[in-house]
């Protein structure tokens, strides 16, 4: 006799597996949007605004660093099932405060597309947090 309710669970958490994949995937190519928007690769795409929107370290911009690094925390983390919920909070708190300072920016400084870029990034924050909700529920911690 086949139970249902195990296949139906294998299943979802397989689904939000590839989805904790996808969204790992946009972080990462959104991270490397940024490495490529540098004057030295020749690529400038982005003006440089108030450090604020654009904090450095050393010269090198955070988010060069802290998009990939996230990407590679959550897919290490929906690898292995195991605090997976943590790793889409992690990366919900990254978007939302990047959102956040790309509102911010947009509405002080005018540049409509830092407004725009923001308010996505506000959104898929809450992505994040409702699928960290549906891991939960399912029962992976």
């Amino acid at each position: 006799m086949v139970n249902h309710k195990d296949i139906r669970s294998e299943s979802t958490i397989g689904a939000l597996q590839c989805c904790s994949y996808i969204l790992a995937l946009m972080m990462l190519g959104f991270g490397l949007m940024f490495l490529t928007a540098h004057p030295h690769i020749g690529l400038t795409t982005i003006p440089r605004p108030i450090p604020i929107i654009m904090p450095s370290i050393l010269g090198i911009d955070a988010w060069d660093f802290i998009f990939p690094g996230c990407a590679f925390y959550l897919t290490w983390r929906a690898r292995v099932l195991h605090k997976v919920n943590l790793a889409h909070l992690v990366c919900a708190g990254v978007w939302g405060v990047f959102g956040l300072l790309w509102c911010a920016g947009g509405m002080f400084l005018s540049y409509n597309f830092f407004f725009g870029v923001g308010l996505l990034a506000m959104f898929i924050a809450a992505l994040h947090i409702t699928i960290s909700q549906v891991w939960f529920f399912e029962g992976v911690q």
